[in-house]
């Protein structure tokens, strides 16, 4: 039968490989000029999901009942946008909807790939050592890029940093005259971010000696320091101390625990710094201003302007529309008046207000939650992976339009708890071996 459940998975992961080359597909595609190339992602993830929904119908090896309430999870959604776009223009509603659901939809499809396999440990090992390679891919070609940037940048054809390699989507940008690599995707951030979910996934996996381990940790490291991303690296050092921690307490019960102890205290302290101008006013005199302007005080200026919109407007709970700010978008004459949104805080305040921050906040507290009180090793490249965009990037950056370090995250959160799942309904949990899955 040509849609069997391994075909589909391995056309899954060769997914997910070609997603972290986004930077490399996208330049492709605006060499040919072929507009289908141009939304190669959402046809990859639409196309695995229709293949998913039929095969499952065709083997019926899935209850309709089940298939039918999954996608009825859809419809608040939809109804969602519908509330929160009354008056908007209909264009932008169906790019919102293109760059907040069609990411969710991989893992949906995940979902229904994997949904009556027994055993989803085999999956997993393949999909940690799919990020491992597709990071250390990435870190030679940040390394390239660091050394021959005039090289890299007239291939891209692009004159000078800050500049987008224009329908390609891939910028260039700078920090004290050096190049932010992006490695193989299409920005400095995504690659800090796959970088950082590699070193998590050697970190946490087991599956590796501890020679690898060490090599692969410093080959990632290095690539991370000269994508220059700050976020990735803070999130490095507080999860390194963390895990530190952990180590001592890690065979009492619950101790996961101090994972979500950890993401809600970074959560705190970084809506404090990106929220308020205390810090930058404490840096501002010494020689560190020049880092605190670009990091902090642009960042908390941003958001101060959009929530001081969303109040003149009364729209603070519900947001002041969907595709109202925002300077990434369909049609260019439709952005004029927009702001940017460059985190995930005030992209969800101004598209859907409080409330729909509250609910993002409140689902990715409930996973950690729900991860940290589980037993099993399997969980902690998610629990991390968790910490990493509520924690330490949820105030500083967009994870919604950062392709496809978030289709890696949803990925790894389902295949987490379908696994969980199983592990509960036989009677022998995974606990401490990380290759007994």
């Amino acid at each position: 039968m040509l849609l069997t459940e391994k075909r589909l998975q391995k056309f899954a992961l060769w997914s997910l490989f070609i997603f972290t080359f986004s930077g490399v597909v996208s330049l492709i595609s605006v060499k040919l000029d072929n507009p289908v190339l141009r939304i190669w992602k959402e046809a990859i993830i639409i196309g695995i999901l229709l293949l998913s929904v039929f095969s499952a119908l065709l083997r019926k090896n899935i209850a309709l009942t089940k298939l039918a309430s999954l996608f009825l999870l859809l419809v608040p959604a939809f109804l969602l946008y519908f509330l929160f776009s009354i008056n908007t223009n209909t264009l932008l509603v169906a790019y919102q909807i293109k760059n907040d659901v069609v990411p969710l939809l991989f893992a949906f499809s995940l979902y229904i790939i994997l949904s009556d396999q027994e055993d989803t440990g085999e999956f997993y090992k393949k999909m940690i050592k799919l990020v491992v390679v597709t990071a250390t891919i990435n870190s030679f070609f940040i390394y390239i890029e660091s050394m021959f940037p005039s090289a890299f940048m007239a291939t891209l054809q692009i004159e000078e940093f800050n500049n987008s390699g224009g329908k390609s989507g891939i910028r260039l940008d700078n920090a004290l005259g050096s190049l932010r690599a992006m490695g193989t995707m299409t920005t400095f951030i995504n690659a800090g971010t796959l970088t950082f979910f590699g070193i998590v996934c050697v970190l946490e996996s087991g599956f590796y000696t501890r020679l690898k381990k060490w090599v692969l940790f410093a080959i990632m490291v290095s690539a991370l320091i000269l994508t220059t991303y700050k976020t990735a690296m803070i999130a490095l050092v507080i999860y390194l101390v963390t895990k530190v921690v952990y180590t001592f307490f890690k065979r009492l019960r619950g101790s996961k625990m101090i994972y979500l102890f950890s993401a809600v205290v970074t959560f705190l302290f970084m809506g404090f710094v990106f929220n308020t101008f205390t810090v930058y006013d404490a840096l501002a005199g010494t020689k560190y201003k020049p880092f605190a302007y670009n990091s902090i005080y642009l960042r908390s200026l941003q958001h101060s302007d959009v929530i001081k919109d969303m109040e003149n407007r009364d729209s603070f709970y519900t947001g002041l529309g969907v595709g109202t700010n925002g300077t990434m978008g369909p049609n260019e004459k439709l952005k004029l008046k927009s702001k940017a949104l460059d985190s995930t805080y005030i992209y969800l305040m101004s598209n859907y207000g409080f409330l729909g921050a509250l609910l993002y906040v409140s689902v990715l507290l409930m996973l950690l939650l729900y991860f940290c009180s589980q037993s099993s090793k399997f969980d902690n490249i998610a629990i991390i992976f968790l910490f990493y965009t509520l924690g330490a990037d949820f105030f500083i950056n967009n994870t919604f339009s950062n392709f496809p370090c978030n289709v890696i995250l949803y990925s790894f959160i389902i295949v987490s708890l379908l696994h969980t799942r199983r592990a509960k309904r036989s009677d022998n949990p995974v606990r401490d071996d990380p290759m007994r899955v």
